[in-house]
């Protein structure tokens, strides 16, 4: 398993964004339409929810647009109406497709007692086009054997089984630390591919995304909130097989645009701040992003506590701030995701002792880490600033501190 993670690193060791994504795909599939060489296949590896799949598809829009073809996205019993300005695009999720929607299936002739295989309608639409596109969604998230080796066919060789249809394939998924079922690609196949590593968005760029697709026709509140908890654009759960939904950017888009466009008098609500529906509009919230999200959103909203930025920037703002105000920035802080969270939330602990009243928020703080968290920032104190780590027990005890 080592290994094949590794053999990923090594062809892809620096990270591009979503646009940088967005361009290369575009550039590769234009290179393919003029029939040049143009190097392997792509995958592109990244968190879920950040939007890889749609991105290849507007590239996709823009590539065919730009070479005077007409777009189409195949469907069953369909047809494009010219096979020789058509640009036929093929989507698969991997994890919910069956081997013989990939491969076909052998048909049996009696007389000479042999087979051929019945080739999948969609690879003799995709030979026949002028030009196209598979897209393999998924790619690391098979179960499947028998799926993933048509899968590794179709990348690599642009074929089912013995029939080739000659198009682009691009592949998309997710590395192990954002997905426990991905699986390790073999490094002949990893040799044989373009290997991306796609980062996450940042808030910027999501807020960005959302005005340039959807003009003012979103809920722009779910933006000034990321940009105030920035940790809650992307927050995956620990265990693959949940029930509950959790925060990504595509999440939080879905949201924004439900708010906006489907629930008007909950969007209302939470303009105006009337608190008589903000238990149904936390309810609409979770469904999208997840409760811990929706609790943070809705509190935030209701409250407009300050961020996590300016808590650390000026730490006695937090005596100003009501206890919901207060309990959700800290909560945030307590949650902190930045390469230096240590020396930051010192700044802020140290700041607090400081002032009269000061003591309760950095007690609140430190039962909202978690207590690896906790443990970890206990171990930097013990190393970087003793005398502070001395003023916390002796302010507040040790039951807060060692307590898990």
């Amino acid at each position: 398993m080592a290994s094949s993670t590794r053999g990923a690193l090594i062809r892809s060791a620096q990270s591009i964004d979503i646009e940088s994504m967005g361009k290369i795909v575009k550039s590769y599939l234009k290179c393919r339409i003029l029939e040049k060489s143009c190097g392997a296949n792509h995958l592109y590896v990244g968190p879920p929810g950040i939007g890889k799949s749609e991105t290849v598809v507007e590239a996709a829009k823009g590539a065919a647009e730009e070479a005077g073809l007409k777009f189409w996205e195949y469907e069953n019993s369909a047809e494009p109406e010219d096979y020789n300005k058509a640009f036929v695009m093929v989507l698969f999720r991997l994890d919910m497709v069956k081997p013989e929607d990939l491969s076909g299936f052998p048909l049996p002739d009696k007389n000479d007692k042999s087979f051929d295989y019945a080739i999948p309608r969609w690879a003799k639409v995709l030979r026949k086009a002028k030009a196209g596109l598979v897209i393999l969604d998924e790619f690391t998230n098979i179960n499947d054997d028998t799926v993933l080796s048509a899968a590794y066919d179709i990348v690599l060789s642009e074929k089912v089984n013995l029939y080739y249809f000659r198009k682009p394939v691009i592949a998309l998924g997710n590395p192990p630390e954002y997905s426990s079922i991905a699986r390790p690609l073999p490094l002949p196949l990893l040799n044989r591919l373009a290997v991306f590593n796609v980062k996450e968005p940042s808030v910027d760029m999501w807020c960005n995304y959302m005005q340039k697709r959807y003009n003012d026709s979103w809920a722009k509140e779910v933006c000034a909130f990321l940009k105030s908890f920035r940790d809650y654009l992307i927050k995956l759960p620990e265990e693959t097989e949940l029930l509950e939904p959790y925060p990504t950017p595509r999440s939080w888009s879905s949201l924004a645009l439900a708010l906006y466009n489907a629930y008007p008098d909950l969007y209302d609500a939470l303009r105006s701040g009337n608190k008589e529906l903000r238990k149904e509009l936390t309810t609409l919230v979770s469904a999208y992003v997840g409760p811990e999200a929706a609790h943070a959103f809705v509190s935030w909203a209701f409250s407009k506590s300050i961020s996590v930025e300016e808590l650390i920037e000026k730490p006695d703002l937090v005596l100003q701030l009501s206890e919901d105000q207060a309990a959700l920035v800290l909560q945030a802080l307590a949650h902190y995701s930045h390469p230096h969270w240590k020396s930051r939330t010192t700044k802020v602990v140290k700041r607090l002792l400081e002032e009269p009243g000061g003591t309760r928020y950095v007690a609140m703080l430190l039962r909202f880490m978690e207590p690896s968290r906790r443990n970890e920032f206990i171990d930097y104190l013990k190393s970087k600033n003793k005398m502070l780590l001395y003023e916390i027990k002796k302010k507040i005890g040790g039951k807060e501190l060692f307590e898990d």
